[in-house]
């Protein structure tokens, strides 16, 4: 008896991952027509490509957010547009139509598969198989992304990258390697192609090859590692964002707004008490998640 209630147990998480994807799936049209900020991405990919001139212009104009999420929904929206011909879509207040906002959300929830496959697999790493596969799991049902992952924001294929580039991390303070190095360049340059704050991943990069020599000496500078990873992030930034050097001077100007923006905090709050981030934690993580975190924090502490 006890064997098969094991066995049984170890399909739960993969009945809660799938539960959770096909929720994300039936509730992609909630909100409707109400699409708020999420509009950006799809409005910008939208009027690279003018469908009744058929005149590209692959420069978007808006350096708030760097361009690749636009050119993906852009991508997606060309395939969409020759497979279906739409011709009079539902469209939102700011011109927008409905089936393209769609599309910017159907690229999140796949990214959240994304997450959710690369947070198993760093699992596997550090943890049980078992324990692993919940924790894949859990990332389908905290709070903050059953919220953000059917919309078509920019958090979502950061989170993606981000997780991508610890898993690459992680690997590489295992084992590094030249290829390891590329890799996790190139989760780097994505990462902050699709939101400027993903270049930040380069200090944990930094931190685990100053650990990896004991935090004694900046010896890893004299090996190629940190040079191939940044290297190759500059270049998928720039493949990537072309027209922030092309069209550098609307580039500086929005940029400067977000380091603004940055400074003084969402609707201007240039300082919060702890009271504010522990709730936010609260929100974002549920109880589950939150238990998880302070689980996974005692451990490596004790």
């Amino acid at each position: 008896m006890l064997p098969v209630l094991k066995q049984t147990l170890r399909w739960i998480p993969l009945v809660v991952g799938v539960i959770a994807v096909l929720a994300r799936f039936w509730v992609v049209d909630h909100g409707f027509p109400d699409v708020n900020e999420e509009a950006t991405s799809v409005r910008l990919a939208m009027l690279m490509w003018d469908r009744d001139t058929g005149d590209i212009d692959l420069n978007p104009h808006f350096f708030n957010y760097p361009a690749l999420t636009f050119y993906l929904n852009a991508a997606a929206q060309s395939v969409y547009r020759f497979i279906a011909n739409p011709t009079s879509p539902d469209s939102v207040t700011d011109r927008v139509p409905l089936d393209l906002v769609r599309i910017g959300r159907l690229i999140n929830i796949l990214s959240m598969i994304g997450i959710a496959w690369i947070t198993y697999l760093l699992g596997k790493m550090l943890m049980p198989r078992r324990w692993a596969l919940w924790s894949g799991a859990l990332m389908l049902v905290i709070p903050l992304f059953i919220r953000y992952s059917v919309t078509s924001i920019v958090d979502i294929p950061l989170t993606l990258f981000t997780s991508w580039c610890l898993l690459e991390i992680a690997r590489a303070f295992r084992r590094p390697t030249e290829d390891g190095s590329i890799r996790i360049g190139l989760a780097i340059g994505l990462a902050a192609s699709v939101k400027y704050t993903g270049a930040l991943l380069a200090v944990p990069y930094l931190l685990t090859l100053l650990d990896r020599s004991n935090w004694r000496s900046l010896r890893f500078l004299l090996t190629p590692a940190p040079y191939l990873a940044g290297a190759t992030a500059i270049i998928v930034f720039l493949v990537t964002n072309p027209y922030v050097a092309l069209d550098f001077d609307t580039f500086y100007e929005h940029f400067s707004f977000e380091r603004e923006h940055a400074a003084t905090g969402h609707f201007g709050k240039s300082a919060s008490s702890i009271l504010t981030y522990l709730i936010a934690l609260w929100d974002g993580l549920g109880p589950l998640g939150l238990a998880a975190l302070l689980a996974g924090l005692i451990s490596t502490t004790v």
